[in-house]
């Protein structure tokens, strides 16, 4: 078997433009969710109940609801894809030029959404300034180190788990254990079942309280999903590793997260991601779907705090009540969220880059 970085087979089906159509699809899928189940839930699960609706619109909703409770299906996808794509920039990146676009990558639009969120949270609604010791950590994203409350109404915490994921995986990478893919199911699972034995991390806020010991390993099945499409790991390794993952989920989350044992949303979103896997080779690309795509970060960034603002201002310049007030906000906050992506997250990604170039091009003078 060749190293890591020189896969055997031929990477997943692409556009011209290089995308990857299933990892986009699943990417749309992701922040759909999350904001539907932010933002729609309520009204989907009613529409459920309704016996004044058609008994297909009732079965529409009844369909729709699971895969949108929390957002917690999206989640797991946003994690699984996340786990795919970072094993995969492993391949070809070093550790410190790893850590440093990924740096380039998360930081910029989160530190604009939470300073953003700060000044109208203040400036609008009067409350007060966070001190220093709040604002680092928070800026930071190791905020659970400190028990610093999340900032964007909440969804910090999966942020918190993501930099914690690139962390472990440029560790590998310096270990040169990425280029031992064999041995990666393993250290999962090694890593997960620790997680296990030491209980519940973190247990600060109550509703996220063990995050870290539940959904981490659901980055390690991304991973492992790539590293069997591109044959460095057998179908048996990778079938047992998210199986045994799987099942030390289902066995933990009675005892750590009530409301999640009571849901599907981690079967239904790997079932997806599993679907979507199967049938990438027939899947092709477009145009819309690369223009949602790249909207996902700054979609998730921003729904959760800012839709209260943006429904404020629609109803109050009379652009509609109900249900079409809700479609005035959804479209304005796509509207601002592809100006942030272009603006602040597309100008953060180059400059990372041209900042590697640049040490590059001095290491090897």
């Amino acid at each position: 078997m060749q190293i890591a970085g020189k896969p055997q087979s031929l990477p997943a089906p692409a556009t011209a433009q290089g995308r990857v159509v299933f990892l986009d699809l699943l990417r749309i899928f992701a922040f759909a969710s999350v904001l539907a189940g932010h933002k729609f839930y309520p009204a989907i699960e009613a529409a459920a109940q309704d016996p004044g609706l058609h008994v297909t619109v009732r079965l529409m909703a009844q369909i729709l609801a699971p895969f949108v409770w929390a957002g917690g299906a999206g989640v797991i996808v946003f994690f699984l894809v996340s786990g795919y794509i970072i094993t995969q920039v492993l391949q070809r990146e070093g550790a410190g030029e790893f850590v440093l676009r990924r740096i380039f990558r998360i930081y910029p639009l989160y530190i604009a959404a939470v300073l953003i969120e700060t000044l109208l949270a203040t400036a609008l609604l009067g409350q007060p300034v966070p001190p220093l010791s709040v604002m680092i950590p928070r800026l930071l994203l190791i905020g659970d180190l400190f028990g610093t409350p999340y900032a964007l109404a909440g969804v910090e915490w999966t942020l918190r788990l993501e930099v914690l994921f690139y962390a472990i995986m440029a560790v590998l990478k310096a270990a040169g254990l990425i280029e031992r893919p064999r041995l990666l199911p393993w250290i999962y699972l090694g890593l997960s079942a620790l997680g296990l034995w030491a209980g519940p991390m973190p247990t600060a806020y109550g509703w996220s309280d063990g995050f870290i010991t539940l959904y981490l390993p659901f980055l390690f099945v991304g991973s492992i999903a790539f590293l069997h499409e591109r044959r460095l790991i057998g179908g048996g390794a990778a079938l047992a590793c998210a199986g045994i993952i799987y099942a030390g989920y289902l066995l933990a989350v009675p005892g750590i997260s009530p409301r999640g044992a009571n849901s599907h949303f981690l079967t239904l979103a790997c079932l997806l991601s599993l679907a979507l896997w199967l049938v990438r080779a027939r899947l092709t690309g477009a145009a819309w779907i690369v223009f949602l795509s790249n909207l996902t970060y700054a979609v998730y960034l921003f729904h959760n705090w800012l839709w209260s603002y943006l429904d404020g201002a629609v109803r109050g310049l009379g652009l509609g009540e109900g249900g079409w007030a809700a479609l005035a906000t959804l479209l304005l906050l796509l509207l601002l969220c592809a100006l942030a992506h272009r603006v602040i997250e597309q100008p953060g990604i180059a400059l990372g880059r041209r900042l590697v170039a640049r040490l590059q091009a001095r290491g090897g003078a």
